[in-house]
């Protein structure tokens, strides 16, 4: 990991890493997870007409090298500094998108930022990716501007949190038709190809998306990073929730 690497992601909010991993590690991850046994872990869903890749939170817990992944000390230096936050992974997500004729199938649903402030994750490619089977899409400066966003509403969970943050009331949710009929906006889509092992570390507080995919199969695990809370800490988010809930009934 080159400070370099650091200063792009900085600049861009995205930075590509090739050779991460080994093929031979990623094939090895690839078997796992197609020899994975625990199907009630298995999350499959639709939302906004696209998704249906297949997930598995936790993956960690079932293969080391997984495990390795999550814990990688470079990676959680690079975004604890890109952040100004002691961060750690919260989970390794194991991920598997098939192509299936007739159907619109993605990773992640349609454009969206993960929140409206930073949020890191890294990605790792276990297969190779090229611009049919699904490759992961980023606009590039979408961090200083916004789009109409859609009428979905947010679950009573996240809809505290976001008013405890004084976030915008409507969730970072966007139509791809909103997005593609803007010449300007689709300039500064990226998408991220690259062979088996490539890693992609971005900020999710940027639209992004997973490309829908046309024919193939993609395999990746991604590590989603959140601050190291203190016990004090959390004791007192938890008391400021209970006295917001309290003023609402």
């Amino acid at each position: 990991m080159k400070n370099s690497h650091l200063k792009e992601l900085k600049r861009e909010g995205i930075v590509v890493i090739d050779n991460f991993f080994t093929k031979k590690i990623c094939d090895k991850i690839i078997g796992q997870i197609d020899n994975f046994s625990m199907k009630e872990k298995v999350i499959k869903k639709k939302d906004e007409g696209l998704g249906g890749d297949l997930r598995v939170f936790g993956f960690e817990k079932f293969s080391d090298e997984a495990l390795e992944f999550s814990n990688n000390n470079l990676l959680l230096k690079m975004v604890s500094d890109y952040s100004n936050l002691n961060l750690e992974t919260k989970s390794t997500l194991a991920g598997k998108v098939v192509y299936e004729n007739h159907k619109q199938t993605n990773s992640g649903g349609d454009w969206h930022r993960d929140s409206d402030i930073k949020e890191l994750k890294a990605m790792l490619y276990l297969s190779d990716v090229n611009s049919k089977n699904g490759p992961f899409c980023f606009i590039k400066g979408s961090k200083d501007f916004d789009f109409k966003r859609r009428n979905k509403k947010y679950s009573f969970l996240r809809k505290i949190i976001y008013v405890l943050r004084g976030l915008p009331s409507k969730p970072p949710r966007y139509k791809n038709d909103l997005i593609m009929k803007n010449p300007e906006t689709v300039k500064k889509i990226i998408k991220v190809t690259g062979n088996a092992g490539t890693l992609v570390v971005f900020d999710g507080s940027y639209v992004h998306r997973g490309d829908v995919i046309k024919s193939g199969v993609r395999y990746s695990i991604t590590n989603y990073y959140s601050p190291v809370l203190k016990k004090g800490i959390v004791s007192s988010i938890k008391k400021i929730i209970k006295k917001y809930l309290l003023k609402q009934v």
